[in-house]
């Protein structure tokens, strides 16, 4: 079965645009820090609460979401 794998890089090049440090960013998407910063370290999985504060922020599902298939894993 395919993976579907949050695209980590282009949030952090999302922050980098924009001068936004992770704090910043949770701010915005309404979500604590230590959250936030635990999903882009990959230490937890974005759950419904982080996917809705990327959507807050302006982010498409299309960019921050890579399907990977399973030939590629």
């Amino acid at each position: 079965m395919a993976q579907l794998v949050l695209d980590v890089q282009k949030i952090r090049e999302y922050m980098a645009h924009r001068q936004l440090s992770e704090r910043d960013l949770a701010k915005r998407m309404e979500v604590a820090y230590s959250y936030l910063n635990r999903v882009l370290a990959g230490k937890r999985n974005a759950g419904a609460r982080a996917i809705a504060g990327f959507l807050l922020v302006g982010f498409t599902w299309d960019e921050i979401f890579q399907v990977i298939p399973d030939d590629a894993l």
